[in-house]
Formats: C-alpha cells, structure tokens, sequence
C-alpha cells in the first residue's frame, strides 16, 4: 500500500498516468495475492486517483466461479 501527496502535477501529466507510473516504480502489491493499492493526491489541481492492483482472474471473478450458476 502506497499514499503519495504531491502539490501539483506537471502540465503535461494526467493524475491517471502519474498514479500509473508510480505504482509501477514502486512496485507496490503482490500480484499473486492481489494486494496493491495506491492512493495519489495532488493537492493544487484538487485530483486523486485510488489504483488497486489486480490480475486475471479478478477477486470478483473468483467469487462470481464460486456462486451457484442457478437457484
């Protein structure tokens, strides 16, 4: 897990790909165990992004396996 504060982002930068990029240097999370999460705030353009990691199949992919596929 990751919380990063930043006052601005460059003009050039999206909050999206700034969360992107830094959850990808970080290296934050466990892929195997789903676990990655990063909370990015830029305080002067009044913007966060949450990215939380996940891989294939999803958590919710391996609950809907699970659930009964008829009443």
């Amino acid at each position: 897990m990751g919380i990063l504060i930043v006052p601005a982002l460059g003009s050039d930068e999206t909050v999206e790909t700034y969360a992107t990029k830094v959850f990808k240097e970080w290296g934050i999370g466990d892929e195997k165990m789903d676990t990655g999460l990063l909370l990015l705030i830029s305080v002067e353009d009044r913007k966060f992004r949450l990215c939380l990691l996940y891989t294939s199949p999803s958590p919710r992919d391996r609950t809907r396996s699970r659930m009964p596929s008829s009443a």
